[in-house]
């Protein structure tokens, strides 16, 4: 079984490519997280996990969906994550999951894609860069679903970034969580047409639609999906975000 968690698709269509290549069952953790009941998956083959890289570290939302619910079956695993630059020492933090599941790591892969995180970037990377970007993670994936679809290993993933690896997975993640993550920070513009998209979207039922507009709690974890999925780029965050170009990958699965 295939898992991801995804706000603005890059780990979406990674999933989606790799449930194509292995005939592998696919499965949204965002869907899981927004029912908000516990949950019992099973699966034969080995898991796979895909997800974002959130300040050097899985999101802590994938870390907890995996700690809280039971997986039965095959106590494979690999774990690839999509990041705009590297994962540093994420593979730590993934070391760690394992452990507490029981879970043989089987590998783990960074998959370069593009950031979608616009509150702390000044502009997206241009859009040839993107596409470049799209078609090198393709290949990418044809590569890795060959050694998946025999259940083999991984070539050995070695990065780690150092003490500075460490301090980015740890100081910096802390900081990250407790200073930036900011649900309240959230807003919608006179220019939003209450689709409904943004609140179908978030995976922690944090937005809701009060006097035709919506509003968001404190319960965030900064996925950007409303923002991506707004179609008239209605939603912004604080000052952070006005006037830049928004990130969501629709594009879904094709023949690799």
């Amino acid at each position: 079984m295939i898992l991801y968690f995804s706000g603005t698709g890059n780990s979406r269509y990674i999933a989606e490519l790799l449930a194509r290549e292995l005939d592998d069952e696919l499965q949204s953790m965002n869907q899981l997280i927004k029912k908000g009941e516990p949950v019992k998956l099973s699966s034969d083959r080995p898991w796979v996990i895909v997800c974002p890289t959130y300040a050097w570290r899985p999101p802590r939302i994938v870390t907890e969906f995996i700690e809280k619910n039971r997986f039965v079956g095959n106590r494979k695993v690999y774990f690839l994550l999509t990041c705009d630059t590297n994962t540093l020492n994420s593979i730590h933090y993934v070391r760690e999951t394992c452990q507490k599941k029981g879970w043989e790591l089987m590998g783990f892969a960074e998959i370069i894609m593009t950031d979608n995180y616009i509150i702390m970037t000044k502009n997206l990377r241009p859009e040839a860069e993107i596409q470049k970007r799209l078609a090198h993670a393709e290949r990418e994936v044809r590569t890795l679903a060959t050694l998946m679809a025999n259940s083999e290993r991984l070539p050995p993933f070695c990065k780690s970034g150092g003490i500075v690896g460490k301090i980015s997975g740890s100081l910096v993640n802390d900081f990250f969580y407790r200073v930036l993550i900011d649900g309240k920070g959230f807003y919608a513009t006179e220019d939003c047409i209450n689709c409904g998209k943004c609140t179908a979207i978030c995976p922690l039922n944090n937005i809701k639609a009060e006097a035709g507009r919506p509003t968001w709690g404190g319960n965030c974890t900064h996925c950007m999906a409303c923002i991506g999925i707004c179609p008239v780029q209605a939603v912004e965050y604080k000052n952070k975000t006005k006037g830049k170009k928004r990130y969501y990958l629709k594009k879904r699965a094709s023949k690799l």
